[in-house]
């Protein structure tokens, strides 16, 4: 079997394992961006509770 290689920054990795590494970090992205997403939500309603609470 022939493998492929990519040359980094921290070396040399068959291209599989590299593929699976940036596949996980994607995965971790996309995570922290619905935990983002999710701050923001609660943040949004709690100001319209206050607005509500004030008129």
């Amino acid at each position: 079997m022939r493998y492929k290689f990519i040359l980094s920054n921290e070396g040399v990795y068959p291209v599989e394992k590299v593929c699976k590494q940036r596949r996980e970090k994607q995965q971790e992205l996309i995570i922290s961006i619905k935990e983002i997403d999710f701050q923001a939500l609660k943040y949004e309603t709690t100001v319209k509770k206050s607005q509500f609470h004030f008129t």
